[in-house]
């Protein structure tokens, strides 16, 4: 177990992890010491800008989520269960699970048309402890536990990055890589969609504006606008006592910072981007070509943001608004049997990607459709599925869910069924 921990100890860092990948890859071509070096280097670095970058990002809305859970959230059961807690009984588990599902992936890959890797590595620790919340909801345990939570797991990490190595390629040309992220039947949807309506000639990234509106082509202060008239509208909105403690003392400056905080984040996140993926693909392609032939190597949600940036941002905010607007309704309709509260992060990460998708296809048109059927879709099946394991990781759900979390939840819990 000491060695395994250390592995997934590695796994779980997903710059130093990448890095280990670039390192076998440029090794495998026979590269010289110095190139071996300064891409496995690189590629570390690349990965640390992206991270820092999602960090930002993330730390510049999370406010928003305290403001909104008053003003939009609708009281259900309690979940009695915590993700946390659940953790600290099933750590080594998931870790061995992680593990085996990892090497299935990398076998699967080689001798099967499968030909997705898997590289997201703090996602494949999280699918590990969903699955094992599955089961332990069926009343599983012992080797029938571990059995069930590993095929499953081994499902999710070869299925999804696998199903959108074809959407990935209509967005950038090439397969030089595929999406590993929740956020794969969001972006399947707006896919889809974006194959049936609109036009993709009319792009979200080619703004026709008056001379005086010039500034709105920046997709950098266009987003750090919005994120400050939110903040703003929020903090109006909220009473007084919750108001100081999110805000502080002034509502308009804590506002500005968090905007132009979150568009800073968006620049960083997009620097780095473009930087891991110039020495990835390359020192991928020595381990598709010596070990697994064919192999595209799948990697994390924001690779996809530079290709479409103001898609982006208007899918962000479109599939925020109907994502409240869902919780309203499925309230005053007494469906909610759980507390629901707007899922931001899951509405930036796993909704609003899915516009770049919609937009390769169908232009402005697909991108808005997506937004607001994604902005549904995330709510209704976060009320679905975060009562299926109440009793042990609903709050995860509850935070982090609606996504494809939430899909193979749903899915396994259905088969478990049988074992109920």
């Amino acid at each position: 177990m000491a060695v395994v921990n250390f592995v997934i100890s590695l796994m779980r860092n997903a710059s130093v992890f990448l890095g280990m990948v670039a390192f076998i890859g440029l090794v495998l071509q026979k590269k010289p010491f110095s190139d071996v070096l300064r891409g496995t280097f690189k590629t570390i670095i690349g990965m640390v800008v992206l991270l820092k970058g999602v960090d930002i990002v993330v730390s510049s809305i999370s406010p928003l989520a305290g403001g909104f859970t008053e003003l939009f959230s609708i009281e259900g059961a309690a979940l009695t269960g915590s993700f946390v807690g659940f953790l600290g009984t099933y750590g080594s588990e998931i870790a061995l699970i992680m593990l085996f599902a990892f090497v299935a992936n990398i076998v699967i890959a080689r001798f099967t048309p499968l030909k997705a890797i898997y590289l997201s590595g703090h996602l494949l620790f999280w699918y590990p402890m969903l699955f094992l919340a599955v089961g332990v909801e069926a009343g599983l345990t012992g080797t029938a536990l571990i059995a069930f939570a590993t095929v499953f797991d081994i499902l999710a990490v070869t299925i999804s990055p696998f199903l959108m190595i074809k959407p990935v390629e209509r967005v950038t040309g090439s397969r030089s890589f595929t999406i590993a992220h929740t956020a794969a039947p969001f972006l399947l949807l707006g896919d889809f969609i974006g194959g049936l309506v609109g036009d993709k000639s009319k792009s979200t990234e080619d703004l026709k504006l008056p001379s005086y509106l010039d500034f709105l082509k920046d997709t950098n202060v266009v987003t750090g606008i919005i994120v400050w008239i939110v903040y703003m509208v929020v903090g109006m909105l909220i009473n007084p006592e919750l108001r100081a403690t999110i805000y502080g003392t002034n509502l308009f400056v804590f506002s500005l910072i968090q905007g132009v905080t979150f568009a800073a984040g968006m620049v960083v996140v997009l620097q780095g981007a473009r930087m891991f993926l110039n020495e990835i693909i390359p020192a991928f392609n020595g381990i598709a070509t010596k070990l697994v032939p064919g192999a595209i190597p799948g990697l994390d949600i924001p690779m996809i943001f530079p290709y479409g940036p103001n898609a982006l941002v208007l899918g962000f905010i479109i599939s925020m608004v109907t994502s409240i607007a869902t919780i309203f309704l499925l309230g005053s309709m007494g469906l909610l049997t759980i507390a629901l509260v707007p899922l931001t992060i899951a509405c930036y990460f796993d909704v609003a990607p899915a516009a770049i998708f919609a937009n390769a296809r169908g232009g402005r048109t697909a991108a808005i459709i997506t937004s607001v059927v994604g902005g549904v879709i995330l709510m209704v099946v976060a009320a679905v599925t975060i009562p299926m394991i109440a009793n042990t990781a609903g709050d995860f759900l509850q935070a982090y869910g609606g996504n494809e979390f939430s899909v193979w939840t749903a899915i396994s819990s259905l088969v478990s069924s049988i074992f109920k």
